[in-house]
């Protein structure tokens, strides 16, 4: 599916065979049609060559408006910039390991999204006013942009955005989808694919997988969840409310991130869902009265507990410690340095494995630690990632990623797991040898952020184990076939301080404001007027470190950003012991926060942390192969393969009698490569084939059992265009 009537225009979407979807309008040459439906948000278009169309086939002409197609108008979200290392000569060996360098903050950068001519219209995307709009379908009335055009439904579903879906530059505003009805009728409506769960149907829109990522929406009337979340150069809101047992509402808003996104949400989003009106009945809980004033006097604020008047932003980078393992210089333990990489072999199956830098065992009250880690050996059931607050060998937190493409943090305490983040499948993570990771983990105090390849994973507040630094780590399962070895480089050590908090370095608990409205900005400063850094969702926490001399505004640091936040919108706590704001530093509200910090870290040099996946050769054919572009894949293993027109492209693997497997061969947005799969025994003989039994046109081999043991060989068959699939095997039982 994609933006516009044409294959210049960027793909939105994929449909499978036989997927359904309701035609709005046809294009002027009648070769695309304008489609609603299919858990898709809005409408898209879609080639009258590849469906098949039945009722009513009298489709009104979608004539679309005069503005030049342009791809690149489409906002993505500008990375933010980390503070690179400044590489220094590395000094000879020593019993004490000699700081190399400190990371120096990079200013804040500037708003890259802004609006020109022909482009994004500010008026539209943030309107100035709201008036009172029924949606007569689902018995529901809300305050509606003045300037946007009348929703449009089908069934059950309303779609509201700025601009018509034909409209080329619809992708740069915002859109709502709203669905009412059973969980069955929100299901087949495309908006979520779990109703097992108020949770879960919350945090799987559209597909898309946010496991533990909501928090209860209080303020409304009927229970509720929502989430908040920017990533991916997307901005998505969402709020899933139980009006009755059969009988949900489900609110879908997505929004480019930019310029635009934060006072959308701010200034138009959260009041047009306050608004909201059920079957009369508002959606949100009415303010508690304010009491009546009392000839009683105001009692005042009490003195300051603490006096201090910071100079500066309280949080501040240490002198790091970045490792390349050329040498030895931090006496590291339990591991090898081979070739400028630290190398660590597991003995055998069942078995924990870490290293640590000696001389930084402890670890700081607040710090950050970084590493990249691949696998070197052809273990098939593993994990590895980044142990932390490591106590004893009973008591750690853990983060990985192991062979089942799953991130996760773990919590063992006194030899018992815990999964404080489960493991969730995600696409950042690439099965098999050869493959890095980059794994970070923020520690301040109580509060934690994990990171992978750079990208936030999970935050969470814990003071379980508060003494420990960071030591690279590694898993062999007990049913594994070899041991792992794992290869570790670029290890970063970077401790923080804290100003004016001596009891986070006693005690090694932070002070943590929870947010309370469904929705606060991170403010530049400490002003009503001052402009947003980003946002937060109620519920979230935000690591308190100063206040304004007036109580008014708290200064601290969440989820990369640091700034300013109304002290009224959040709830301290300090080691689940309530915190009078007055507990804080005092500083100027005119310093500023930034959404630039010295992690995760950007190394010098050639070397990339995450280099394009290749197939790894983890079995030897019992004969060579004579087609060119031919290759040997395991389970679990995914390979990028071009493919010609007229090309017959030759894989092989090594299977057991009995086993399951599943072949997939994606061609992603290349919704014009056509293609087709044939698996072959060891003797030649066709096992199973497909052509288009996967999304689209692709082929998929689901649960295809083995008859024998031996090398089996993958043929990949061109039907259509030409491109790269994605050939993925999997043994399933």
């Amino acid at each position: 599916m994609r933006r516009g009537p044409g294959s210049e225009y960027e793909v939105i979407a994929t449909l499978s065979r036989e997927d359904e979807v309701i035609v709005v309008g046809v294009s002027e040459d009648g070769g695309w049609y304008q489609v609603v439906g299919g858990g898709i948000p809005g409408a898209g278009w879609v080639s009258a060559e590849i469906v098949r169309i039945s009722g009513n086939l009298n489709i009104p002409v979608v004539v679309l408006p005069t503005a030049t197609f342009t791809p690149s108008l489409t906002p993505t979200e500008t990375p933010v910039p980390t503070d690179t290392p400044t590489p220094t000569d590395t000094p000879a060996p020593s019993d004490t390991p000699t700081p190399t360098d400190t990371p120096t903050q990079t200013p804040a950068p500037t708003d890259t999204l802004t609006p020109t001519a022909g482009a994004v219209d500010p008026a539209l995307f943030v309107p100035e006013t709201l008036q009172p709009r029924s949606l007569e379908a689902v018995s529901i009335t809300l305050d509606y942009p003045a300037n946007w055009p009348d929703p449009w439904f089908f069934g059950l579903t309303y779609f509201l955005a700025p601009v018509d879906s034909s409209n080329p530059l619809s992708g740069s505003y915002p859109t709502i989808t709203l669905v009412r009805g059973s969980p069955g009728q929100v299901f087949g409506a495309g908006t979520t694919t779990d109703i097992s769960s108020l949770v879960s149907a919350v945090e799987h829109p559209f597909g898309s997988d946010f496991s533990g990522m909501s928090v209860p929406a209080e303020e409304f009337a009927f229970p509720a969840r929502l989430m908040d979340i920017r990533e991916g150069g997307m901005h998505l809101w969402t709020w899933l409310v139980e009006l009755a047992a059969d009988d949900w509402l489900h609110i879908i808003a997505l929004a480019p991130i930019g310029e635009f996104d934060l006072p959308f949400g701010e200034d138009v989003l959260l009041p047009m869902v306050r608004s909201l009106q059920v079957d009369g009945r508002p959606l949100v809980s009415p303010p508690a009265p304010t009491p009546a004033p009392t000839d009683t006097p105001a009692a005042q604020t009490p003195a300051p507990e603490n006096a201090l008047v910071l100079s500066g932003v309280p949080l501040q980078p240490g002198q790091a410690v970045l490792d390349t393992f050329d040498t030895n210089e931090n006496d590291w333990r339990f591991a090898n340095l081979i070739d400028g990489q630290l190398v660590m072999e597991a003995q055998s199956l069942d078995s924990l494995r870490w290293a640590f830098p000696y001389p930084l065992l402890q670890g700081d009250p607040a710090f950050y630690a970084e590493v990249t880690a691949e696998l070197v050996s052809d273990t098939n059931y593993y994990e590895y990632g980044l142990a932390f607050r490591v106590v004893d060998d009973e008591n750690f937190y853990y983060f990985a990623v192991d062979h089942r493409q799953q991130v996760a943090l773990f919590k063992i305490t006194g030899g018992d797991v815990e999964e404080p983040i489960a493991p969730v499948i995600d696409s950042a993570v690439r099965v098999g040898r050869n493959r890095p990771h980059t794994f970070g983990v923020l520690v301040i105090g109580d509060y934690i952020e994990v990171y992978l390849n750079g990208q936030l994973k999970g935050v969470l507040v814990d003071g379980t184990h508060t003494q420990g630094g960071a030591r690279p780590m590694s898993y062999t399962y007990v049913d594994s076939n070899t041991p792992a070895s794992v290869a570790f480089d670029n290890y970063a050590y970077l401790p923080l301080s804290i100003a004016g908090n001596p009891l986070l370095t006693e005690r090694r608990t932070a002070i943590i404001g929870t947010v309370q409205p469904d929705l606060i900005n991170i403010l530049l400063s400490g002003s009503g007027g001052a402009r947003a850094l980003d946002a937060l969702i109620g519920g979230q926490p935000f690591v308190a470190l100063a206040r304004t001399p007036d109580n008014q505004y708290v200064f601290g640091y969440a989820r990369g950003v640091t700034g300013w936040v109304p002290a009224a919108a959040l709830a301290l706590m300090r080691g689940g012991v309530p915190a009078p704001v007055t507990t804080l530093p005092m500083l100027d509200a005119a310093a500023e926060g930034s959404t630039v910090q010295p992690w995760p870290v950007t190394w010098p040099g050639p070397a990339a942390p995450t280099p394009a996946p290749t197939p790894a050769t983890v079995v030897t054919p019992t004969h060579p192969f004579a087609e060119p572009g031919s290759g040997v894949i395991a389970y679990g293993q995914t390979a990028e393969i071009p493919i010609a027109a007229g090309e017959t492209v030759t894989w092989a693997f090594e299977g057991n009698a009995g086993d399951q497997v599943t072949l997939s061969a994606d061609a992603g947005a290349n919704a014009a490569l056509d293609t087709a799969l044939r698996l072959l025994g060891p003797d030649g003989t066709l096992i199973a084939e497909d052509d288009d039994s996967g999304p689209g046109l692709n082929p998929l081999l689901a649960g295809v059992a083995l008859p024998a043991a031996g090398q089996y060989t993958i043929e990949i068959v061109h039907f259509r265009g030409e491109g790269t699939v994605t050939l993925r095997l999997d043994k399933t039982n």
